[in-house]
């Protein structure tokens, strides 16, 4: 009986669990994409309880998919917090990307630990388009290798050229730029923290070419 009335507590306490964060939507900022915009992720989620705000964002991507995790820390005043989670996802290539994203709670304050039961999840497609709607330029075309890196970064591109580069965080910051006058250049990225970065390089007629490494 005592283990019955048990599993039945668990059970009440699992599906209180499951209605205790709600995400109500997501969208891109801006809606409209280009290869020249950067891009945030933005949910905007509720939650039972106040001081919804107190929370961890991590994000990782892997090709055209994109993860987004928030663990938000709840305080104990009872009325519905409201709270936007801004990913920054800075520049990305033309294409198609899909956003998927889950919410946890915890209590506490940061870093709280998440519940038993896991928090919703919800996911967006979205298009980045070419910010001339014309086909890149093939003498902007270059390589990075490695990538994945850990120390030095190898910058290649087709015939040489001179322009400017720039490296940017999945933050949107920016954390180096430099000039190029030639074919290819070797970056020493080992002060870089781990994580994902977007390299921006523009051609001496402004026209840019884009590309994502991992450092780690």
């Amino acid at each position: 009986m005592k283990n019955c009335l048990l599993i039945c507590f668990i059970c009440v306490i699992a599906g209180q669990n499951c209605q205790s964060q709600w995400i109500q939507q997501i969208w891109t900022n801006p809606a409209t994409i280009t290869t020249n915009t950067p891009i945030q992720l933005m949910v905007d989620v509720d939650f039972p309880s106040g001081d919804c705000i107190d929370k961890t964002l991590n994000m990782m991507q892997v090709g055209n998919s994109i993860s987004g995790y928030a663990m938000h820390c709840l305080g104990a005043a009872s009325f519905i917090c409201n709270d936007k989670d801004t990913f920054n996802v800075g520049l990305l290539p033309a294409g198609t990307y899909k956003f998927f994203y889950q919410v946890d709670i915890g209590f506490g304050t940061t870093p709280c630990n998440p519940g038993i039961v896991p928090g919703p999840m919800d996911s967006l497609t979205f298009v980045v388009n070419l910010a001339s709607n014309l086909e890149e330029p093939d003498d902007l075309a270059f390589n990075l290798f490695p990538n994945p890196t850990s120390n030095i970064l190898h910058f290649e591109l087709k015939k040489a050229l001179k322009g400017n580069y720039k490296i940017m965080n999945c933050f949107g910051a920016l954390v180096f730029e430099s000039k190029i006058d030639g074919s290819s250049i070797d970056i020493d990225v080992s002060d870089f923290a781990d994580g994902l970065y977007t390299f921006i390089f523009e051609d001496a007629q402004k026209n840019i070419s884009i590309k994502k490494f991992t450092k780690r």
